[in-house]
């Protein structure tokens, strides 16, 4: 007789989620890397936007063609804020995933114990009974020499 877990679509169940929470993971990290390069790039646009300002300023410059300069300084520097906060944002979202994997991994694992726990006991029933066909059999053989 082959062992056979009683729970075994619960496992199966608990491992398909886990599996999920782990592409779920994988994904919000990915949005989060997207995020971060995405501020990198802003934050290089607004060292480019104030290297061309200075080198401007070396010459002749016209207080309007300064007063662009300085609007899409700003401009830049609120896209940052703005950037660093879907940062933060997308940094808790994460964190969340994690968390939500660490949980579904322990239910799984508890799944897998108790599997392993069944295992364990079913082959130690079926040591128990070959133990007990192999004395009864050695009974048999013992009563059938004394006759």
């Amino acid at each position: 007789m082959a062992f056979k877990f009683r729970l075994q679509s619960v496992l199966i169940f608990r491992t398909s989620l886990e599996e999920q929470a782990q592409f779920a993971m994988a994904r919000e990290q990915r949005v989060l890397e997207e995020h971060h390069q995405r501020l990198g790039r802003l934050r290089d646009a607004r060292q480019e936007m104030m290297a061309d300002l200075e080198q401007r300023k070396q010459g002749a410059m016209t207080a309007s063609l300064y007063g662009v300069y300085v609007e899409g300084l700003l401009v830049k520097e609120r896209e940052i804020v703005s950037q660093i906060d879907a940062v933060e944002g997308q940094q808790r979202v994460v964190e969340s995933c994690r968390q939500e994997l660490a949980r579904r991994m322990q239910d799984r694992e508890v799944m897998e114990r108790l599997k392993e726990k069944d295992h364990r006991l079913f082959v130690a029933d079926a040591l128990q009974r070959e133990q007990k066909q192999s004395d009864e059999q050695a009974i048999l053989r013992y009563g059938k020499g004394r006759l």
